[in-house]
């Protein structure tokens, strides 16, 4: 218990809060106590106390207001104010002090007392009301002195009784708050004690330890010495401070001899770089000159290719003439094909409007038939008008006009009719010969077309030889383009080769500036491991 620096200072607050408790409990008990002696002191006793004091002032003012009327100088209407305010006065307080919890006793036992201060109340009155000087004198002085002098002396006595209370309990209470003040400072004292000594205990624990530690860091950063590290027992956190610090020093005496062994290392193998750095400088000329050959080889491949694609140039653009005024052919046909195509169907749609117009002629005629004949019922129905007309002489004259204009209209008509007759006639004379024709120009567009798609077969079958010409061109064409890539390829992969013989060379000329370099720096981590003084040099 109490190994460690946290339990020790957790102890410490421990203490401290607890000490600091009980001073703030003892303190907080003083106050309560304090508190209710304080109520209990103005609730009782000095609530007791004014009440006597009113009522002892009520009674002298009584007293006071009795001599003044029995030397009459007051006016009735004063006298009558001051007395009523009295009579109202005096029983309410005396009623208050019999209600107090203290004066309740005190009161019935004076009671009897204060039964002549009623009479006396009375028998003034009496003599108030009937404003008589006479009267009333006579009853202060038969009666005032016998009425309220017991009365007062009890509440004299009764006063001196409670001022005697008060001074003993105001007494009790500030013995007790002196008791309590000096336990007070006690537990003060020993609670600055008590942390005077927590905090020597701590000092000497803690402080005093890592300032030891301190010591023997300065002495090791002076003299470079990694030997002599801090020691310390125990199993506290400053020992584990301790601990770790002796565990750093031994990983940095560890460190140093890996810089030592490194520095070795590396000495070692910048004689191995000097000495492959002149082997790739060698391996670099060789290289150098097998790139050139190839160059030269590649540049003859080069020329042949271009020989070869000049050739092929001429063939690709006279095919592609050849394609191209078949594809101009193709589309004349195609529009010729389009145009019989159209014109066909356009004769199909003349013979069907035609053979509608034919249709439409017969109803015509039937029509015309229907005209002819309600012609002739007209004509009729006119003569037997005309008729009718006759027979009403003088009266029928006036019809007899209507019927022969009626006539002569229906005779119009059928002359009209057989006009439209003849030219309907006309008309499908001439429709027959059109689609006769129709029909004649129809099996022309069908056998031209027929003509039209042989030629189309054969267009057809020549652009697709024509394809394969131009697609075995391309395939050619392709080829020397991938053998111009490749060899372009190549080239790039010559110049690079030769820039990377370059490049290692002057790799090679860095790899030996580097040797040294590391050289140097090997000389320097083993001057500077040599400043330090480890356990492996004791």
């Amino acid at each position: 218990m109490l190994r460690t620096v946290r339990s020790r200072i957790l102890f410490f607050l421990f203490l401290s809060v607890f000490a600091l408790s009980a001073v703030a409990l003892l303190s907080w008990s003083i106050i309560i106590k304090a508190e209710d002696a304080a109520e209990q002191l103005i609730q009782n006793r000095l609530t007791e106390s004014w009440l006597l004091n009113d009522l002892e002032q009520d009674l002298r003012h009584l007293q006071d207001l009795s001599f003044k009327i029995k030397g009459q100088l007051l006016l009735w209407d004063e006298i009558e104010e001051e007395f009523a305010a009295l009579s109202e006065s005096i029983p309410a307080k005396w009623s208050a002090v019999k209600q107090n919890a203290q004066l309740s006793q005190w009161a019935e036992e004076h009671e009897s007392v204060y039964e002549p201060v009623g009479l006396y109340l009375e028998k003034l009155g009496k003599g108030i009301r009937e404003k008589s000087y006479y009267q009333a004198g006579k009853t202060v002085d038969f009666q005032l002195f016998p009425a309220l002098s017991p009365m007062l002396e009890s509440i004299s006595a009764r006063e001196v009784t409670s001022r005697a209370r008060i001074g003993q309990e105001s007494s009790e209470l500030l013995e007790y708050l002196g008791s309590q003040q000096v336990s007070l400072i006690t537990g003060f004292i020993v609670f600055l004690l008590g942390i005077v000594l927590m905090a020597l205990w701590l000092r000497k624990l803690v402080i005093i330890r890592l300032q030891r530690i301190e010591q023997d860091l300065r002495l090791m950063d002076e003299c470079s010495d990694l030997a002599n590290t801090p020691k310390l027992t125990g199993s506290d956190e400053v020992a584990g401070v301790a601990a770790a610090l002796v565990s750093l020093v031994g990983r940095f005496e560890a460190f140093i001899g890996d810089i030592r062994v490194a520095s070795q290392s590396v000495n070692d193998r910048s004689a191995r770089l000097d000495s492959q750095a002149e082997e790739l400088e060698s391996a670099s000329q060789t290289t150098h000159r097998q790139i050139q050959d190839v160059t030269d080889s590649m540049k003859a491949i080069a020329d042949q290719a271009s020989a070869i694609e000049a050739s092929t140039g001429g063939s690709r653009e006279t095919i592609q003439e050849a394609v191209s005024a078949n594809a101009d052919i193709q589309s004349g046909l195609r529009k010729s094909e389009t145009a019989a195509e159209h014109t066909v169907e356009v004769i199909a749609r003349v013979s069907g409007s035609i053979h509608e117009l034919t249709e439409s002629t017969l109803k015509i005629e039937k029509v015309i038939d229907v005209i002819t004949d309600i012609a002739e019922q007209t004509n009729l129905l006119a003569l037997n008008a005309a008729i009718e007309a006759a027979r009403a002489g003088e009266h029928g004259r006036g019809f007899a006009v209507v019927a022969d204009e009626v006539r002569t209209l229906s005779k119009r008509t059928a002359d009209s009719t057989g006009e439209i007759r003849q030219w309907v006639g006309n008309l499908v004379e001439v429709v027959e010969g059109v689609e006769h024709q129709i029909s004649e120009m129809k099996d022309a567009g069908l056998g031209n077309r027929q003509t039209l798609e042989e030629l189309k077969a054969h267009l057809i079958s020549m652009n697709h030889r024509f394809s394969d010409l131009e697609l075995r061109s391309a395939t050619i064409n392709d080829a020397l383009r991938l053998q111009r890539e490749e060899i372009d390829r190549v080239g790039h992969r010559s110049s690079a080769l030769d820039a990377h013989a370059a490049t290692l060379a002057q790799s090679v000329a860095g790899s030996r500036e580097v040797s040294a370099a590391l050289k140097q720096e090997a000389l320097s981590m083993r001057d500077l491991t040599a400043r330090f003084r480890t356990s492996a040099d004791c």
